[in-house]
């Protein structure tokens, strides 16, 4: 995959090197983020427009105060939970 699956612009996409059920998106106007395999797999595909632009700002927000964040699910129902971004110290992404 080399564009982003959340503001669909050119990005790296990768295996997670300490989680392998996990991706890595970086090089894109989000501004890099951890997202776990099915989420993106399944999920971020279906977003609307509108829903995109949202996760796009509150993404770049996060990387303005130089956080990481980690996409997933909010519940413990998979990958039909709610979509939310949890963030963890120092951004690693670029």
């Amino acid at each position: 995959m080399r564009t982003c699956p959340i503001c669909q612009e050119s990005a790296t996409v990768a295996r997670d090197a300490a989680d392998a059920a996990s991706y890595v998106v970086e090089g894109c106007a989000c501004g890099g983020y951890a997202v776990a395999a099915e989420v993106l797999e399944w999920r971020l595909s279906r977003l609307t427009a509108a829903e995109r632009a949202e996760l796009v700002a509150t993404l770049q927000g996060f990387r303005a105060m130089g956080r990481g964040a980690r996409l997933s699910t909010g519940d413990e129902r998979g990958i039909s939970g709610r979509l939310v971004i949890r963030t963890h110290g120092e951004r690693r992404y670029s």
